[in-house]
């Protein structure tokens, strides 16, 4: 049998082989209680550290992920504006625009617009341009992961199928 590297995963369950078309994606957080619903990862371990010593490793499918561009012409498709008027939104990073934790986001049902609207397209999330933390120019890649069927379920203590849990410095976790 074929041992995969530790953190690898070879077979993911519900799609099979994992192929070249498969990415890894981090997850950093100060928190160990683990991931709630979407989540936000980078394919930097080096940036998703700077977020957090606990890490959580997420595998997901490249051509699935959303251009920032075309997620844009979703918001603009579905009419969707900032939580505060006079907010333009083609002014704004698209992360200010799909964190909540920006006054200058859309609000929390119209993210949810957004994200069934491109889950029925076949879309796993957006990938966008971010702010680099070691340098703090806007040069990083970040991916916003729509992750249906996981609300309210913390992948810490169990992760689903595919993923696996890290800690920077202990390892893996479980998985």
């Amino acid at each position: 049998p074929i041992t995969p590297p530790k953190g690898e995963v070879l077979l993911d369950a519900d799609k099979g082989v994992l192929g070249d078309d498969k990415v890894t994606g981090y997850h950093g957080s100060a928190s160990a209680e683990g991931i709630l619903g979407d989540v936000y990862t980078t394919e930097d371990l080096s940036q998703a550290k700077l977020y957090g010593e606990n890490i959580t490793e997420l595998k997901y499918n490249k051509s699935s992920i959303a251009t920032e561009e075309q997620a844009r012409k979703y918001i603009k498709d579905l009419g969707l504006n900032s939580r505060e008027p006079e907010w333009n939104l083609d002014e704004l990073n698209l992360f200010e625009i799909i964190d909540p934790n920006f006054e200058t986001s859309l609000a929390p049902a119209d993210i949810e617009k957004l994200r069934k609207a491109m889950r029925k397209d076949g879309f796993e999330g957006i990938n966008f341009t971010d702010t680099n933390l070691d340098t703090y120019k806007q040069d990083a890649q970040s991916t916003f992961l729509f992750r249906d069927g996981e609300q309210g379920k913390p992948i810490a203590s169990s992760p689903p199928k595919g993923e696996v849990l890290l800690d920077a410095d202990k390892g893996v976790l479980d998985g």
